[in-house]
């Protein structure tokens, strides 16, 4: 999972340093960036946000929900 914004770009999940390298060399270069992943047997993957829970990572994390129990308030 790769994400670019704002100038920046980050990788999560097991494998992010592999797709961030492959993303990194696929802008200068698609074929390279095919021949490496093929040369690193790393098969295409797809986008991974099937697998996101929107309504738990917006409410599992009090702190960042804004609940009470975040802030310390008793």
């Amino acid at each position: 999972m790769v994400v670019s914004s704002s100038g920046f770009v980050t990788a999560g999940a097991a494998l992010a340093y592999v797709d961030l390298a492959l993303w990194l060399i696929r802008r200068s270069s698609p074929a390279i960036a095919g021949l490496t992943a093929r040369f690193l047997l790393i098969e295409p993957r797809g986008s991974q946000s099937i697998f996101a829970i929107p309504d738990h990572l917006a409410h599992a994390d009090p702190a960042l929900n804004g609940s009470s129990a975040g802030r310390g308030i008793s």
